[in-house]
C-alpha cells in the first residue's frame, strides 16, 4: 500500500478529506498541496469543457442561415445597426453573439469610427479599431468627464470630422470650443451644448457675450450647433456653413447678420432664444439664395419683426416662427403687414395660393401654401401662443404674404358643441379678410360659432362698391350650427353670385351642420340657383 500523501488522500476521497483533518490522520501541509492540486484538476477541465462547448456553439453558429450572408454584407448589416443606435451598446452587443459576427465586427475599422463612451479604455478600444478614419465623437456627462478620456480623443482630434460636446458649465467650454476650432482642421459638424446649472448650484452664470475670435480655420466645417453658449468664432470670408443652429444665448445683432453674411451656402437656420432688442439693428440686408428652412422660436415679437427684414430669401424657403404674444401685442409684432405695392424681398411670401387661419383659446396659427390643395409643408407657418384669449383683428387681414394670388381660405374657430363658445370674427374683419383675397376660388370654415358665420353671410352679401372675392366657386362649412340670418345673408349674395345670376358660385357644401329641416326651403333655393349643393354626401337635387 502506498504511504504518499496524495495518494493516502486520493484513496479517502474529496468527502473524507475534512473527517481525516479533524482526526489530525494527514499533516495539515499535505492536505493544502493535495487540495490546490485537485483543484487545479478540476478547473482544467471545466475550461475544457467549455471550450468544447464554444466550439460546438461556433459550428451550429456557421449553419446558421443567417451566417450564410457573405462577411460585406453582414458588415453592412452591422453599419446600419451602429447607424441606428445613440450609443454604442448594440455594436459592443453585436461582437457578443458569436465568434464569426466578432471577427466580421473587428475587420471592420468603420464600424468603429462612431465613439460615444465615457469609459478611457472603451474609448481607447475604439480609437484603436477604427485605425486611421475619421471619427464621429459624442462625449455627453453632467459630470466633469475623465481626464484619460478627453486625453485620448484629443490626442486623436485631428481625425475627428463630427464632434458633439455635452457638459456641465463648470467647464469653460467657450475656451475649450476656441481651441477645437483650431485643432480640427477636418471638422464638418460641431455640436456643443451647455447643460443647464443644477439646482441648487452656487455656480455663477456669466452671460456677458465675449467677441467670437476671427481666423480661417474650419474650412470643411458644414453644420454649426450651439446649445447655451456664445458663438465661439466667425469665419474670416466665405464659409462652407450649410446647417445653423443657435439655442438661449443669441449673439448680438451685428454679429449675428456678420455671421449670415458670411455662409453663401447656408441651407437651414434655427434659432431659439430671446432676443436682444435693445441692441441696434443694422439696416443692412443679407442675401441667403440657398436657404431652405428658416425657423424662429423667441421672443420678445419685436425682435422677430425686426430681423426678418434684413433677410433676403428665396421662393424655396420655408419659414416656421413661433413667438409668445402679451397682453395687448398682436401679429404685427411678429411679422410686419405687407402693403400691395411694395417690394416683398421675401420670395418664399410671394404667389402662395392656400391660406388656413386657426385659433384656439391662447393660440393662434397661420399656414401658408404655395399649392392650392397642398397641406404638409407650409411656405410659412407663424404659431403664437398669448395671453389675451381674443385674436386680435391684426389676425385677420393685413397678412405678412402676397395675397393676390391666394385660391383656397381655411378658417378654423374653437366652437364646439361641447364648448359653444367661441370668439365672433366681426362683419368688419370679414369684410378685411375678403377684399384682401381677389383671386379666391374655395372658401372653407370649420367649427365656427353662429354668430360669425351670421356675419360672414351678411358681408358675402354686400355689393357696394363692388362684391368682394368675384370669382369664388366653392363654399363649405364643416361642425356649425348656422342660424337663419346666415341663410338668409346667403340667399342674398345668390341673387348676384349665383350661375344663374352669371356668378361663380357653383358649388356648396355642408358637413355635420346639425338638423337643417327648418331650411328645406333655403337649400332648394340654393338647388333652383343653379348651385350644386352637397349635405353629408348626399346631393340635394331640384324639385
Amino acid at each position: 500500500m502506498s504511504t504518499k500523501p496524495e495518494d493516502r488522500l486520493t484513496s479517502l476521497g474529496a468527502v473524507n478529506l475534512r473527517s481525516s483533518l479533524a482526526h489530525n490522520l494527514l499533516p495539515q501541509e499535505d492536505v493544502r498541496e493535495v487540495v490546490r492540486r485537485e483543484v487545479g484538476i478540476r478547473r482544467s477541465t471545466i475550461k475544457n469543457l467549455h471550450e468544447q462547448i464554444a466550439e460546438l456553439q461556433t459550428i451550429h453558429n456557421l449553419v446558421a442561415p443567417v451566417n450564410n450572408l457573405p462577411p460585406e454584407l453582414l458588415s453592412m448589416t452591422f453599419a446600419y445597426v451602429e447607424a441606428g443606435s445613440t450609443g454604442n451598446k448594440d455594436l459592443i452587443t453585436i461582437t457578443h453573439v458569436c465568434r464569426h459576427w466578432r471577427d466580421i465586427a473587428l475587420q471592420a475599422p468603420v464600424l468603429w469610427t462612431r465613439i460615444a463612451l465615457k469609459h478611457p479604455e472603451g474609448v481607447r478600444t475604439f480609437l484603436d479599431r477604427s485605425k486611421a478614419l475619421p471619427l464621429t465623437v459624442s462625449l455627453s456627462t453632467d459630470q466633469l468627464p475623465i481626464v484619460a478620456t478627453v486625453r485620448s480623443l484629443t490626442a486623436e482630434i485631428h481625425r475627428t470630422r463630427s464632434l458633439k460636446v455635452c457638459i456641465p458649465p463648470s467647464l469653460a467650454l467657450d475656451v475649450v470650443a476656441k481651441k477645437l476650432m483650431k485643432a480640427t482642421p477636418q471638422l464638418e459638424e460641431l455640436w456643443i451644448e451647455k447643460l443647464p446649472t443644477p439646482r441648487g448650484s452656487r455656480l455663477a452664470q456669466n452671460v456677458s457675450l465675449e467677441p467670437p475670435m476671427v481666423f480661417d480655420g474650419a474650412p470643411l466645417l458644414r453644420s454649426l450647433v450651439l446649445r447655451g453658449m456664445n458663438l465661439p468664432y466667425l469665419p474670416l470670408g466665405p464659409c462652407a456653413l450649410t446647417n445653423i443652429s443657435l439655442e438661449d444665448l443669441l449673439p448680438p445683432p451685428a454679429i449675428l447678420l456678420d455671421l449670415l453674411d458670411r455662409c453663401p451656402s447656408l441651407e437651414r437656420l434655427r434659432i431659439h432664444g430671446p432676443f436682444n432688442v435693445e441692441e441696434i439693428w443694422s439696416a443692412r440686408s443679407v442675401r441667403l439664395s440657398h436657404l431652405k428652412t428658416l425657423e424662429i422660436h423667441t421672443f420678445p415679437p419685436v425682435g422677430i419683426a425686426t430681423f426678418l427684414p434684413s433677410l433676403i430669401l428665396p421662393k424655396e424657403t420655408n419659414i416656421s416662427i413661433f413667438a409668445s404674444l402679451d397682453l395687448g401685442e398682436n401679429f404685427s409684432e411678429i411679422m410686419p403687414p405687407y402693403v400691395p405695392g411694395h417690394v416683398l424681398p421675401m420670395e418664399c411670401l410671394k404667389g402662395l395660393k392656400r391660406l388656413q387661419l386657426v385659433w384656439a383659446h391662447h393660440e393662434l396659427t397661420l399656414h401658408a401654401y404655395r399649392g392650392q390643395d397642398e397641406f404638409h409643408t407650409p411656405a410659412l407657418q407663424v404659431r403664437a401662443s398669448m395671453l389675451d384669449p381674443r385674436p386680435g383683428a391684426r389676425f385677420f387681414g393685413d397678412w405678412p404674404i402676397d395675397t393676390a394670388h391666394i385660391e383656397t381660405l381655411v378658417v378654423c374657430g374653437s366652437f364646439s358643441r361641447r364648448h359653444p363658445y367661441d370668439f365672433a370674427t366681426s362683419r368688419e374683419r370679414w369684410a378685411n379678410m375678403l377684399q384682401s383675397l381677389p383671386a379666391l376660388r374655395t372658401l372653407r370654415m370649420m367649427t365656427l360659432s353662429s354668430q360669425t358665420l351670421d356675419d360672414f353671410a351678411m358681408e358675402f352679401a354686400c355689393r357696394a362698391p363692388q362684391p368682394a372675392c368675384p370669382h369664388l366657386e366653392v363654399l363649405e362649412i364643416f361642425d356649425a350650427t348656422p342660424g337663419t340670418n346666415f341663410w338668409t345673408g346667403l340667399l342674398a349674395a345668390l341673387t348676384s353670385r349665383s350661375p344663374g345670376a352669371g356668378g361663380c358660385l357653383s358649388r356648396m357644401e355642408f358637413w355635420n351642420v346639425g338638423q337643417l329641416k327648418s331650411t328645406t326651403w333655403s337649400m332648394q333655393e340654393i338647388v333652383n340657383s343653379g348651385v350644386k349643393l352637397i349635405v353629408n354626401e348626399s346631393e340635394i337635387m331640384m324639385s
